[in-house]
This record gives C-alpha cells, structure tokens and sequence, in this order.
C-alpha cells in the first residue's frame, strides 16, 4: 500500500513552555523493561469525517493528554549510582528526566493513500460466528510511523483512506509505556476529546498515580540484615523473566528465525461463554475467565506444533499486579513481570495439549506473586545492573509470548461519535498472542466484559497455522485467506 506523507507535527503538552525540569529513578523492575516496546496498535474508522478539522481537533486533545503524562515526552538515561553496598563501583540505574531541554515531543503525522480501508478490516465485524483469518496480505506498516534509528516517546499517524475512512497508528516507544499504563493514556485522549468537542463527561476521577518507590520503600522497611537471604532464595525459585535469565532451562535450544505470518481468530460471545464454562465446570481449581482461555488457546499451539513435528513450548506470560496488590487505579510503575511456564510435557506429553491442565498451571504460577514475592524479586533486581539502551539480552528458547490487553480500555478508544471499525495490534515478535476485546458493535450478548466477542492476534508460521486451523476444538470457524 502507498502511503504519501503530508506533515509531520510536533506534540508537546500544553503547559511544557512553563515546565520546570525534574527527574526520577525508575522503579528497578520498570527498568527491566525500558528497552523493550509496547505492541504497536491500530484503529481503523471507516465512517467518513472532515480530516482538517479532526486532526485540529487530535492535536489540541492530545497535547492536554500530554499534561497529565509529562513523562512521556522525557527521556531515559543510565546512571551509576554510588555508595553501592552491593558493588563498590555501584551499579546501572535507569532514570527518568521530564521538562528539561533533552525532552522529545510526540510525533503526529499526517498520511493519505488511494487504497480503500475495507481490505484492511476483518470479513465481519458483527459478533455472529467464528473465524480465522490469514491478514499477513494487508500489510499495515505503512499506516504507522517510518522506522528511525532515535524514535521519540510517542508516534502516533494518522491516514486519510480514498473511501472517506482514516486510520490511527499509535506507537509507544517510551519505557514507562507497558501495556497498562498505554491503555490509560488512550482512555484519557478519548475521554479529553470528548469532552472537548462532544459535551461528554469529564474525564474521570482517577488520573495517573505515579508512584515509582511503590516496592523500595516497602523493602526499607524490612530488616534485609535478617531476611534478605530468605527474599533472595524466594526471588531466585520464582519463574520470574528477567534480563539475565531469560529461559525456564538454561541449556534448551535457541530459538531460530522463520517466517512468521499474521493471523486473527474471532470468538463470539455465545462461544466465548461456551467455551469457558466447559473449561471452569471440569478445573479442580477456579480458573478465571482469562487464565481459562489462556489454557485453552496453549493447547490449541501445541496440537498445532505436535502435527508440524514441532514440541510444545513455553509460555511467557506478561502481567500486571497492580489490582493483585492493591495498587490504586491509575497507578504507574512497578508491579509489572513476565512469568515463565512450562507445560510440563516431559512427565506427561498429554499435559501439553490438555487446556485444564495448562490453565492450572498458570494459575498455579501466577499463586506464587503476592507482595512478599514481588518485595523478594525487586531486592534481587538491586543486585545487578539496570539493562542501558545497547544491552543485548543473551539466549532465549522458542516460547509463546502471550499479553493480554482486555479491561485495558483498548476497545473503549473513540473519538466523541467516531468509533473504530476495528483495532489491531501490529507485531512481528514470533509466537506472539495477543488477546483483545472487540470493539463494540451494536450487538452485544448478555453483559459479561466479553459481550462483544474476543479476537486472539497471533504470529506463527504457516505449517503451524495450516494445522491449528484443523483443530476440532475450532472447527466452527470459518477460515478466511487471500480475502
């Protein structure tokens, strides 16, 4: 797809010309994660709307968002501390540093294109029946920012469609932006734009809380003379992913590059619930909505990989504990880790296509994170350096890479009337699942947070997909190539 570019604007919040510079340490875990981006997503809205006035009307709803996340436009830099009682040098530390000269602006872009957003959309939108589609044929990187080597905090492209339609290619470089705290950066640009322009409510009661010592100044007060050894033994027999250990067995065989392609499963609501209370009826253990489906799309990988003659793999789950430890709403910063789980195959092969089973086992994984772990694994974390902008993590098996967004707000983004046809992360991470809510579309089922139906974007490769496509358990779906 050929995309001309019009103008590129520089976003800065509104109240940055009178911002006085202030720094701050990262919290250590955030500081894992720093270099490592949030899924790129896209909205795509085909009701047609007067581009001028709308992107006018981004800009200025934008830049008040901005306000009340001034960190976004700061950047990071790596320190050494001093006085280390672990390391007479002292150790890498990340930090933070906003309304200062080095600060980069969010980058606003404007594109158009003489194709047509209807190939860019899935075949239904309407939450009636399942379905696979192959989407690796509509390439969407042309509807987000060109790569470049020192990308700013944000980038965001909006493109207007011959049709009348436009797209919005959101982007997040910046490394206090993981999964959850991007979600409550879209929720208040919707909601100031809103408010703006449409007479809306205002923007709620819970702004972003940014509490980066949220876990150190619990650990200064624990007598670590007394009980460090023990937090240290707890963080190490968690399966906790980290920059120095990046595998659950530290010999398994490297991951080697293929091609991946782009794939999208629709789940309607009536299936969802199905599904679910199959799964949840038969578990010894509760299983959560989530953990549930988690169990039952693993299993689906691993009969897949089984008849490609591929083993079953690992699963790295992102998480966040805010809502587990009680963080308040709005919170950003620590807690935020990647869990590590095997499916146990080398006991019992069955394990690894049994979706109980794997669903108890990240339920049993997920158990082990309570604030005492999470205490445990941000003091083994001040004991090696924070990773810089040139680390280069060694190792890593082939592994499922599994987020999810729901009750993130991503399917909640709208722009006053204007409401998204469809939303959909962009990655080319191998394995990579991504479960969403999909958006509204005037025909709920019931009230449950799934009443829209669910969509699971994955990578795989084509043999793998070829025989997950053939799964009984999915064998309502309709599979949709070349569309």
């Amino acid at each position: 797809m050929k995309v001309d570019i019009v103008k590129v604007h520089e976003i800065w919040p509104q109240s940055h010309q009178s911002a006085s510079p202030q720094s701050a340490d990262l919290p250590v875990l955030d500081a894992w994660y720093a270099y490592r981006r949030t899924v790129p997503t896209i909205y795509l809205f085909e009701k047609q709307t007067e581009q001028h006035e709308l992107i006018a009307r981004l800009i200025e709803s934008l830049a008040q968002t901005l306000d009340i996340f001034p960190r976004f436009v700061g950047t990071l830099e790596t320190t050494t501390t001093s006085n280390s009682q672990q390391h007479e040098d002292g150790l890498q530390r990340t930090i933070v540093k906003w309304g200062s000269p080095s600060d980069r602006a969010v980058e606003f872009t404007e594109a158009r294109t003489k194709s047509r957003i209807r190939s860019l959309l899935p075949p239904t939108t309407l939450n009636e029946s399942a379905f696979l589609w192959d989407y690796s044929p509509s390439s969407l990187r042309t509807l987000f920012p060109a790569p470049c080597a020192h990308p700013p905090g944000i980038r965001i492209q909006i493109t207007a469609f011959a049709c009348g339609g436009f797209s919005l290619g959101i982007d997040f470089e910046h490394g206090l932006a993981d999964g959850y705290t991007a979600g409550r950066f879209l929720e208040h640009w919707s909601a100031f734009y809103g408010h703006m322009f449409h007479g809306e409510d205002a923007v709620g009661q819970n702004p972003p809380s940014w509490q980066p010592k949220v876990f150190s100044d619990q650990l200064a007060g624990i007598d670590l003379r007394e009980h460090g050894s023990a937090l240290f033994e707890k963080a190490q027999a968690l399966p906790t992913r980290s920059p120095y250990r990046r595998t659950l067995q530290p010999n398994g065989p490297t991951q080697r590059a293929e091609t991946m392609y782009n794939y999208l499963l629709h789940i309607p609501a009536t299936e969802v619930e199905h599904r679910l209370g199959e799964l949840q009826s038969k578990s010894r253990l509760r299983l959560t909505d989530q953990v549930a489906l988690i169990g039952f799309f693993w299993a689906c990988l691993n009969r897949a990989r089984s008849h490609a003659q591929r083993p079953p793999i690992d699963i790295h789950l992102a998480n966040s504990f805010r809502w587990l430890l009680g963080g308040r709403e709005g919170l950003l910063g620590s807690p935020f880790v990647v869990v590590m789980i095997s499916p146990d195959a080398e006991s019992n092969p069955a394990n690894a296509t049994d979706p109980i089973n794997l669903a108890i086992r990240v339920t049993e994984a997920l158990s082990q994170y309570d604030d005492n772990a999470m205490q445990a694994i941000a003091y083994d974390a001040t004991f090696t350096d924070s990773p810089s902008s040139t680390f280069k993590p060694k190792g890593g098996d082939e592994h499922v890479e599994f987020s999810s967004v729901a009750h993130l707000g991503y399917d909640k983004f709208h722009l006053g009337p204007l409401s998204p046809s469809s939303y959909v992360p962009s990655s080319s991470i191998p394995n990579l699942f991504v479960l969403t809510e999909a958006v509204p579309n005037g025909h709920p089922v019931g009230n449950a947070w799934y009443k829209n139906g669910l969509n699971l974007f994955f990578n795989v490769t084509e043999d793998v997909f070829e025989a997950f496509s053939s799964d009984p358990a999915l064998a309502e779906c309709e599979v949709y190539q070349d569309v």
